[in-house]
């Protein structure tokens, strides 16, 4: 092997190790504008969990890359055999970061700001907030949700939700209602697990945000774009031992 062939494939190796360094960060950005419930507590306990848990996940990824690099005989292997290796491990992460767009069975939920409340009602009780959304997102993933969008935004590790007036901010992007969330996984289990008597839709309905099973539909065939916007990171480096 010639020596700009090793270069080129440690390149290629940094590039893929540093992918993985990168994706250990939570989509989930602290509540500082208002006060937690012991509801809240629970879900922001649960939510380190499952979160601690994706990064061992993600670690042992990088440890088996590693592993693997370092079993890469350069004698009996052609440059183009580790090449393909490993673009079809950055394929894989990809896929799985939501860098890529995927399809398959799911649920689509629609939720809009409820027209009808009463004149001495609280007004943000008959509104979505970004609080509502951010929780629906987290149920879906803990109900087995394998990708989700909000109005074609995908939600992946980096993403936040934040308020700006009459908009809810994903990605960057300022959305307004009605508010179409699209999720992959069994169709089944997640309709049940939101929609039943104590599930989080059966909430938003009373506050008139959605009618179950009116805004709430299962199908064989959703689409799910990837995540449009660079990954990059401009100051964050992996320390080198």
């Amino acid at each position: 092997m010639k020596f700009n062939e090793s270069k080129m494939l440690i390149l290629i190796v940094c590039a893929i190790l540093g992918f993985l360094l990168a994706s250990q960060i939570s989509f989930i950005k602290p509540n500082t504008g208002g006060v937690y419930t012991f509801k809240s507590y629970q879900q922001a306990v649960a939510q380190i969990r499952k979160l601690n848990s994706e990064i061992g996940i993600l670690d042992s990824q990088k440890r088996k890359l590693e592993s693997d690099l370092s079993k890469f005989n350069m004698n009996s292997q052609s440059t183009s055999q580790i090449i393909k290796q490993l673009g079809d491990e950055l394929y894989k992460h990809d896929f799985e970061e939501g860098l890529l767009d995927v399809k398959g069975p799911g649920i689509i939920i629609t939720l809009s700001d409820n027209p009808y409340a009463g004149e001495y009602d609280d007004p943000a009780f008959h509104i979505v907030h970004d609080l509502d959304l951010r929780e629906l997102v987290w149920m879906l993933k803990n109900e087995g949700a394998e990708a989700i969008s909000v109005n074609g935004q995908r939600v992946i590790h980096k993403t936040e939700f934040s308020c700006d007036g009459p908009t809810i901010i994903i990605n960057g992007e300022g959305l307004t209602p009605p508010y179409i969330i699209k999720a992959i996984g069994d169709p089944n289990t997640i309709s049940y697990a939101l929609s039943r008597e104590d599930g989080i839709l059966r909430d938003f309905e009373k506050r008139g945000l959605l009618s179950i099973p009116d805004d709430l539909k299962r199908s064989d065939n959703i689409t799910i774009v990837r995540y449009g916007k660079s990954t990059g990171y401009q100051y964050m480096q992996p320390v080198k031992d």
